[in-house]
């Protein structure tokens, strides 16, 4: 068992004690991380099961969800409003658990310049955040500063309506295709 399996099995064990940056930063050494392609088609099919309030599909794009990708946040909030209105209380407990956890362990910093970026490991995790702070993207931005990389998505404030600038530091994600690009000449997609 890797690191990053133990620490998994820990987290879904106890998530309120569980190290969900220690969780985050093996996952990113683990052969299962793939920052790009997991599980965007299935968030699409989750999407689309709760557009057409479905219950069964709802349920089964959660678990699909988390088979692809146990820390993706936004299935874990799926999950955790479903469990809640299903009146399963304790899974849906455990779901919020989750998913606060993962936000907490990216929220260590305010993001609000290169210096203070998110670190994330995932685009997922760029609009997840955002989303669990009330904020909705408007632009999104590459830039590189002393070596790192980084996205930065413009938002709008919610009340005053002024632009906000968030910085997400994405070396985690470009180093996954350093580690293959040498058994591979790949190009890393675009971000969109």
């Amino acid at each position: 068992m890797d690191s990053y399996e133990k620490l998994l099995v820990e987290a879904q064990q106890n998530p309120a004690a569980a190290d969900f940056l220690a969780l985050r930063l093996a996952y990113t050494q683990s052969v299962l991380f793939d920052p790009y392609n997991k599980s965007m088609q299935t968030a699409m099919a989750l999407r689309q099961a709760l557009q057409q309030d479905d219950e069964l599909l709802i349920g089964a794009g959660i678990q699909r969800a988390l088979q692809d990708d146990y820390l993706d946040i936004e299935a874990h909030v799926v999950a955790h409003n479903f469990y809640r209105q299903s009146g399963k209380a304790a899974k849906a407990e455990y779901h919020a658990a989750f998913a606060r956890g993962l936000v907490q362990s990216i929220l260590r910093t305010d993001g609000r310049s290169f210096e203070t970026a998110f670190e994330v490991i995932s685009i997922r995790e760029e609009y997840a955040l955002l989303g669990m702070l009330g904020l909705q993207p408007k632009l999104q931005r590459k830039a590189s500063h002393e070596g790192k990389e980084y996205d930065i998505l413009t938002v709008s404030h919610p009340q005053t309506g002024e632009d906000l600038d968030f910085y997400f530091n994405i070396d985690l994600m470009r180093s996954y295709w350093k580690r293959f690009s040498s058994q591979q000449p790949v190009e890393p997609p675009a971000d969109d």
